[in-house]
């Protein structure tokens, strides 16, 4: 019998990083799940603003502002006439002093004295709590209307004598920025419509919304008290702002903050 000679061919085995298209392929994965990871981190750190927490609002500085800031008072600046049903400029206060002091600004500015303790406000200033003013219409002859100051849950209510209610409530800089603005008529119009992302540039994240633009819809938070969060005293006219809800939000103190969130109209 005739011996077959069997012969075996043997390769070797070429790494996948040798070979380009796979390494190029490798490459480029790498570099986009790098570029969506930076651009994350980046956005994260535009909206907390480089201090706080989570929860926490970042107060700008009046140079990230810019002209922004011009509409808001000192707390060693005169106020303007006082026209019935219009807004009269924010004020900022660093202290409860301050603070203090810039609430008798707007008292003086309309005339206004203490409520007498019974019956309606009539031209006059008074306390309600936070909860009250979003259940009642007429918050000026709520029965839940106070004599003394709680700065923790009430907020100040103004009637002057052509029978406009106005609320007081303390905004961070940029919103007392963007109402100052606007002037003491507030000319409201409508939002921009907001651009959308395509779903497939998933590596873009949209902007955060200017806090400091106005417009008609646009919800702000009032603090009933000068905060870490809000430094500038506004007196809003009921009739141009809608109560949405009360929320609670801790600071650092013994008790939480009744803060209200209303919309511009």
């Amino acid at each position: 019998m005739k011996k077959i000679k069997v012969t075996k061919r043997v390769s070797q085995k070429v790494p996948w990083y040798e070979k380009p298209p796979l390494l190029f392929g490798a490459i480029a994965a790498v570099l986009l799940v790098s570029g969506v990871i930076m651009g994350h981190l980046n956005s994260r750190t535009g909206r907390t603003g480089g201090g706080g927490g989570a929860d926490s609002l970042a107060i700008p500085d009046d140079d990230e502002l810019g002209d922004r800031t011009t509409s808001v008072l000192g707390i060693e600046e005169a106020l303007p006439a006082a026209r019935s049903g219009a807004c009269l400029p924010p004020i900022r206060t660093d202290t409860r002093r301050e603070a203090a002091t810039a609430r008798r600004h707007l008292r003086e500015a309309r005339g206004l004295d203490a409520w007498a303790g019974s019956g309606p406000l009539e031209t006059g200033f008074a306390f309600l709590p936070a909860e009250a003013w979003l259940e009642e219409g007429d918050v000026a002859r709520s029965s839940a209307l106070r004599e003394e100051f709680r700065p923790w849950v009430d907020f100040e209510i103004h009637h002057d004598a052509g029978g406009n209610t106005y609320v007081l409530g303390f905004v961070p800089l940029d919103v007392a920025g963007g109402l100052g603005a606007l002037g003491p008529d507030v000319p409201l119009t409508e939002a921009p419509p907001v651009e959308r992302i395509p779903k497939w540039q998933f590596w873009r994240k949209a902007p955060p919304p200017d806090r400091a633009a106005m417009y008609h819809g646009t919800e702000i938070r009032l603090y009933p008290d000068l905060s870490v969060e809000a430094t500038c005293l506004v007196a809003m006219p009921l009739s141009r702002i809608q109560p949405l809800r009360v929320t609670e939000v801790r600071s650092g103190v013994d008790r939480p903050i009744h803060t209200i969130e209303v919309a511009l109209r």
